[in-house]
């Protein structure tokens, strides 16, 4: 999964992403954790406009329909960001998994 991300004003907080694959049961399956780009781009280093590219690989997953969850929290306080519509992460679309 490759994900860009843009800041729109330089962040004073270094925050952690987190990009998790879930079963069809909700389960996590499989997931990322940490300061993007292979923990070398804290959030604090972002300039405004710049695009930051993450990428995720997931090996290893049996057959399944799947769905990737992305968020970011407070490392400090473990406290999820919330959305503009009050949800901590969003879904992407369901992937398919077939070995």
């Amino acid at each position: 999964v490759s994900l860009g991300w843009q800041a729109t004003a330089q962040m004073d907080q270094s925050l952690r992403l987190f990009v998790q694959v879930v079963d069809e049961h909700g389960n996590i399956a499989a997931l990322t954790d940490g300061v993007p780009v292979d923990w070398t781009r804290p959030t604090t280093s972002w300039a405004p406009g710049e695009m930051i590219m993450t990428d995720h690989a997931f090996s290893d997953l049996p057959s399944g329909e799947y769905q990737v969850r992305v968020g970011w929290y407070d490392p400090i306080t473990g406290k999820r960001i919330r959305l503009t519509n009050g949800d901590d992460a969003v879904f992407l679309d369901t992937a398919m998994m077939v070995k």
